[in-house]
């Protein structure tokens, strides 16, 4: 019934992005938490560009929780890099970037599989593809530093936000290494984000390990 539902609306939808509910289902838990959109009102359409992002978490600006129009996409000329893994995080920046309207609709449609064998998001899968995601991580920098100036406040920062947590995790991910490799290739990220002006605000408000890497000894940093 929520998935006829959610069909149903996108046939008729005017807006740019449709927003479902969605639940995390952790497979060797055996456990679901669903994930409801807070403090919005379901079925209004909303200006993209005056709509309280600060009410939202990041994963608003992710493909489990928005469905983008393919007349906008197409627009923007959006596309996916060939033979690549993790290359929906531009899609969904682009897709943000872009939206004039969206709206939230109540059914729970989407469930996000996490802990089976052979994910992409496993921390196995994603070291062995770990230069897929630094390089979407920093097409998605590009994308926000060359856009930025243009958008709406509100949609800046919170795209701020979004590219914080992706440059924030590949830290995390670093880390996983052993010592010697960790330390090199951690200092090898970080050099790469020197490219982009809003790196210092990155440090400044950004995700906690980049700023713990900027003021711990390494040592220190590698046991976090």
């Amino acid at each position: 019934p929520a998935f006829a539902t959610f069909l149903a609306h996108l046939a008729t939808a005017e807006a740019d992005v449709v927003f479902t509910n969605y639940a995390r289902e952790y497979v060797f838990e055996g456990r679901t938490v669903p994930c409801y959109a807070g403090g919005v009102e379901y079925g209004r359409v909303y200006d993209a560009e005056t709509f309280d992002y600060a009410t939202q978490p990041v994963t608003l600006c992710s493909l489990f929780a928005g469905t983008y129009s393919t007349a906008m996409l197409r627009a923007e000329g959006v596309r996916f890099t060939e033979k690549a893994y993790y290359d929906d995080t531009i899609l969904q920046a682009y897709g943000f970037m872009s939206a004039r309207s969206f709206v939230f609709l109540e059914p729970l449609v989407y469930r996000y599989f996490i802990g089976r064998p052979g994910q992409t998001m496993s921390v196995e899968a994603r070291m062995k593809h770990l230069a897929h995601a630094q390089r979407e991580t920093l097409r998605l920098c590009a994308v926000y530093e060359e856009r930025a100036a243009a958008l709406a406040p509100a949609k800046r920062d919170f795209l701020f936000r979004v590219a914080a947590v992706n440059v924030d995790e590949k830290y995390r991910i670093l880390l996983n290494l052993p010592y010697r490799e960790a330390r090199r290739q951690i200092r090898s990220w970080d050099e790469q984000l020197a490219r982009y002006v809003f790196r210092d605000r990155l440090y400044a408000e950004g995700g906690k390990l980049m700023r713990l890497y900027r003021h711990l000894p390494f040592p220190v940093f590698y046991g976090i």
